[in-house]
């Protein structure tokens, strides 16, 4: 799977992960999401425990964000704690074409930890980042906010 990315507005970045990363557990309850009979799997992935809702009535594999490798299409997925999920709300068919990524050859590859680290730095003081850049900002006291690290990242296996 490769995803793409920025740091900041003007660093394109991209990374690659294994498609085989998730291994889900099949749970034994069931519940019915858009009129489609949904079957309860669990998997821990980078870092966060999250439990999912698929329908073996649509047989494609995949899902919201990154979820994927159940028997069925996911209808719904929650992180532990509530803070992060997708829950679909109408499905159609589409004959869209899907293009590949704008600009693809001006991506740089990196390390997905390390993209994740970055960003984490960026958001915890993005004034230093702005002046690594060679960019001089000058914020008012009472415009300066405090700590915008409040939260985690989807994702909080890069610590």
């Amino acid at each position: 799977m490769t995803v793409y990315d920025l740091l900041g507005t003007d660093e394109p970045v991209y990374y690659t992960e294994p498609y085989s990363e998730m291994t889900w557990e099949i749970g034994d309850s069931s519940r019915t999401i858009l009129g489609y009979e949904c079957i309860q799997a669990d998997t821990d992935y980078h870092g966060r425990h999250w439990t999912a809702w698929f329908t073996p009535e649509i047989p494609i594999q995949d899902g919201p964000w990154k979820f994927h490798g159940l028997p069925g299409l996911i209808l719904e997925v929650r992180g532990e704690g509530g803070k992060y999920g997708y829950v679909a709300d109408g499905i159609e068919k589409s004959e869209k074409v899907i293009n590949g990524v704008y600009g693809a050859e001006l991506y740089e590859k990196r390390d997905r930890k390390a993209i994740l680290r970055a960003k984490r730095a960026m958001r915890d003081n993005p004034m230093g980042h702005l002046k690594a850049k060679g960019i001089d900002v000058e914020i008012s006291p009472e415009n300066l906010s405090k700590s915008s690290g409040t939260g985690d990242f989807i994702e909080t296996d890069y610590r």
